[in-house]
């Protein structure tokens, strides 16, 4: 089962000293990227054939 992103546990309004289009730039470029990208790394693990590929 894939990870999901958690939504934006606080207003970006209500924070003083910086902007709410940095806020949510950042939930979205970082942090749901990075849940995305986890999910891919995840998918793209299950695919392997570790047998296959064992050196020793």
């Amino acid at each position: 089962m894939p990870y999901q992103a958690k939504p934006l546990s606080l207003d970006p309004k209500s924070i003083s000293g910086i902007s709410e289009k940095v806020l949510v730039s950042h939930y979205e470029n970082n942090y749901v990227g990075a849940v995305k990208r986890l999910n891919a790394i995840g998918a793209q693990l299950a695919e392997l054939d570790f047998a296959r590929h064992r050196t020793l």
